[in-house]
């Protein structure tokens, strides 16, 4: 599968080089060193394989948005129309006076509102990236939390997440990603399907405004 890589940073690297490596096709863009999109480009097998954000959804069937929350505007800026594109946001809302959504709300919501063509899938924003780095294909995996709200973004979603070495687990719609995000009892914890159960299974509902 082809995917266009938005945000070539600490999770966007790792992720990218692990599904290169699952045979997919990656596109690297939006960093603040062009050797570093050349040398990522290169180590995945393609050194063409890198540009502007906008060639990034141009190329990809999947987008992995994952830029720093703070360029967030920019990378969408940039990229332009993902109208259909399945897009894997990774992205945490992490400002500098700390994370954003504390209260109530995510950031995916409010992407997915900014992409409404788009279809969202939050995925492999929870784990740290060493842990994407050095635990992936783990035994026991660890678990990889994905949630949206289209049931075919998500099995094309979660797949690629599976390939890349980790358990994926479905939270279920978008909302769900308050337990992913920061200030969320899932986020930064790396745990395998036996530890993650009972955290799971003893969530809040989702409130509803």
């Amino acid at each position: 599968m082809k995917v266009g890589i938005i945000g070539s940073g600490r999770i966007g690297s790792n992720v990218g080089a692990l599904l290169a490596q699952a045979g997919h096709e990656v596109f690297y863009s939006f960093s603040r060193s062009e050797d570093k999109l050349k040398r990522l480009a290169a180590e995945a097998g393609d050194e063409s394989r890198w540009g502007t954000p906008a060639q990034a959804a141009a190329f990809g069937e999947v987008i992995l948005l994952s830029p720093p929350y703070t360029a967030l505007d920019s990378a969408l800026q940039e990229a332009g129309d993902m109208a259909g594109k399945i897009v894997l946001d990774t992205v945490n809302p992490f400002t500098a006076q700390g994370p954003a959504y504390a209260e109530g709300g995510t950031a995916a919501e409010a992407i997915a509102g900014r992409l409404p063509r788009a279809r969202l899938v939050k995925a492999y924003n929870h784990i740290h990236y060493q842990d994407i780095a050095e635990q992936h294909h783990a035994e026991p995996p660890l678990v990889a939390f994905i949630c949206g709200d289209d049931p075919d973004a998500k099995a094309v979603g979660g797949q690629l997440v599976a390939d890349t070495g980790f358990y994926v687990w479905d939270l279920g719609e978008l909302a769900a990603a308050r337990w992913t995000e920061p200030h969320g009892p899932l986020f930064n914890r790396p745990m395998t399907q036996e530890q993650a159960a009972p955290i799971v299974a003893d969530l809040p509902p989702l409130s509803r405004a």
